[in-house]
């Protein structure tokens, strides 16, 4: 229903999901938080496609497949920070597989486009 009022009255809406598979469904473009910060944004097509931020990739990851389709999960190790305390660098790096040293415990990484319309905020990019 939504997506028909979309089309037919010209919406544009703002939907806010931990539902993976409704975002990919619902969406022409989707923005990936982790602890209130944007880490990734791109459209949905692309996005799915292409997760380029570790946390993005580890959700996408995470959405369950059908029994014929292989499926490796990735987890995250280690505890989520406080959303009161949130690392003062990149929110992810206590927990990132990929995480530079001290690059990514000392500074806040910036969204910025790595594609057309994709923008992620990583300093492995």
């Amino acid at each position: 229903m939504l997506r028909e009022l979309r089309e037919n009255l010209k919406l544009t809406y703002m939907y806010i999901t931990h539902d993976l598979n409704v975002a990919k469904t619902m969406s022409d473009f989707v923005a990936v938080m982790y602890l209130g910060r944007i880490v990734e944004m791109a459209s949905s097509e692309e996005l799915f496609k292409t997760p380029l931020h570790p946390y993005t990739q580890v959700l996408i990851g995470s959405i369950p497949r059908l029994a014929h389709e292989r499926q490796e999960l990735t987890v995250l190790e280690g505890e989520v920070p406080s959303p009161i305390d949130v690392p003062r660098a990149c929110a992810l790096h206590p927990r990132c597989p990929r995480r530079l040293g001290s690059t990514c415990d000392q500074k806040i990484p910036q969204l910025r486009s790595v594609r057309e319309a994709h923008q992620v905020a990583c300093h492995i990019f």
